[in-house]
């Protein structure tokens, strides 16, 4: 053998090796000693894996490029199977980015009057479903602008999600993420002047568990008026006043004010974060306001979705339409009084 050992290929010393079967003999072979051999053995095997990593990196990135592009004017990120597959199929491991919950976030509001603010506050639009109810969902933000105000709180389930009980999917309009996010950014009340705070609720979460994916999150970045702040929980500072918006669990209880009482109990005994002086709760679709419960001013929110016939309607259910605007002053830190105005709204029917 004339040619040096550095000149070999790692493809040539491989085939040499399975002739002979052993590092030694290959050494032996090519008058060399064995450590030498291997020593270039796997210094060109590692050329190798590397090149290849890089390669199915650029090709990972090209993937994700294409796959999972940001949205843009047109479009809204895609469904993610594909592109779950394609990493995973190169021998990756793909997990979930835990969802954003329970920060604390200043608000910079301007009061009507010294010390008395005005927000508005809704929850559980379902937008997607045959059920919703848009018109109402305007009317209460342009009543809002005329009462000038410029932030409204959404305590969760902005879209009516997938799989979410047997039936559902005769029950929307829309299927999939793309549908249901382009959707909203598309016909969401959007009026100059007033910002949503909003959170994820379970049905927005579902396509968080099906797809990886954050409808709230695909949303707010297509809609710069939607501010998305996280999933089931969030707390806004307005002045000396804390407002935690929360996404609750379960069905409703056979007393309404029964799950409100529980979550206000819950905040008191949270060490972790301040107690919140008012306590606004989406999920339950069924309107309860306790003025003074163990210190918090606690609402239980409406909805702006009318019955289902495969889930509310089954159960018995009856959803309050509407929104509640709420007006608070504030001295050092304490409620000093609150006027809390509930709009409530009649079912449209077909208001898709």
């Amino acid at each position: 053998m004339n040619k040096k050992l550095s000149e070999w290929t790692i493809d040539e010393m491989e085939s040499l090796y399975m002739q002979l079967g052993s590092f030694r003999k290959c050494a032996k072979e090519l008058c060399c000693d064995p450590k030498t051999f291997r020593k270039y053995y796997y210094s060109k095997k590692n050329e190798i894996n590397n090149h290849d990593a890089d390669m199915l990196c650029n090709d990972m990135n090209n993937t994700l490029n294409n796959i999972l592009k940001p949205i843009t004017n047109n479009s809204i990120t895609p469904d993610l199977d594909t592109a779950i597959q394609t990493i995973q199929n190169a021998g990756w491991f793909v997990t979930k980015k835990p969802l954003q919950r329970n920060y604390t976030f200043d608000l910079d509001i301007e009061p009507t009057e010294t010390n008395i603010y005005k927000v508005g506050i809704i929850s559980d639009t379902h937008l997607g479903s045959k059920y919703q109810q848009m018109e109402s969902l305007w009317k209460f933000y342009e009543k809002c602008e005329r009462e000038g105000i410029t932030t409204i709180f959404h305590a969760g389930d902005l879209s009516d999600g997938v799989n979410m009980y047997n039936g559902q999917q005769f029950e929307i309009f829309l299927h999939g993420e793309r549908a249901q996010a382009q959707y909203i950014i598309e016909n969401y009340p959007k009026i100059d002047g007033i910002t949503t705070e909003m959170i994820g609720g379970n049905h927005d979460e579902s396509f968080y568990k099906r797809y990886g994916s954050d409808i709230c999150y695909d949303v707010s970045i297509q809609r710069p008026d939607m501010k998305y702040k996280g999933f089931y929980l969030a707390n806004f500072n307005i002045g000396n006043i804390n407002i935690c918006i929360h996404h609750g669990d379960g069905g409703v209880a056979y007393a309404r004010s029964y799950k409100p009482q529980k979550l206000a109990l819950s905040k008191i005994e949270n060490k972790d974060t301040p107690t919140p002086n008012i306590l606004a709760i989406g999920h339950y679709h069924a309107t309860c306001i306790l003025p003074d419960y163990v210190g918090i001013y606690t609402i239980q929110m409406p909805a702006f979705q009318s019955s289902t016939p495969s889930y509310m309607g089954r159960k018995g259910l009856n959803p309050d339409i509407g929104g509640i605007i709420l007006e608070f002053e504030e001295s050092e830190g304490k409620l000093v009084s609150t006027k809390t105005q509930y709009v409530n709204y009649r079912t449209v029917e077909n208001d898709y």
